[in-house]
């Protein structure tokens, strides 16, 4: 029986992610492994699963809220999903939070999927694009 671990959670999650996308596709949903975690015996372990809905147009409901604050950051609506760089490794746009100030650029890691948070320094790559 494999033990779950840091190693365990991160070599699986490209395995994972592609199941839920199958789902997600059944479903009409999108389905996203976000922060895992695991017990130190490494008897168990988890990922926070993020459950988007997707629209006949297929607009999640992220890309709408980016829709209505986009203008607030000097971008435009297209301007969602596009690419950066972040200490030299690739991310897409993501989203915004309004309610964070210090960090409300939501990124994709395009090579773990990962998600994270950023100042808004990142958007400059954007908007001189």
């Amino acid at each position: 029986m494999a033990k779950v671990t840091k190693d365990f959670l991160k070599e699986n999650r490209k395995t994972i992610e592609a199941e839920l996308k199958a789902l997600g596709e059944k479903l009409g949903v999108t389905f996203k492994a976000g922060s895992g975690s695991y017990e130190p015996d490494g008897s168990a372990g988890h990922y926070k699963l993020e459950i988007t809905e997707v629209r006949d147009d297929g607009v999640t409901a992220e890309q709408l809220k980016f829709n209505k604050v986009c203008q607030l950051y000097n971008l435009k609506p297209q301007d969602f999903g596009k690419t950066l760089k972040v200490n030299g490794r690739d991310f897409k746009l993501a989203g915004l939070n309004t309610r964070a100030p210090k960090n409300p650029v939501m990124i994709e890691c395009l090579e773990s999927g990962g998600s994270f948070k950023a100042s808004e320094r990142v958007l400059k790559q954007i908007q001189e694009q």
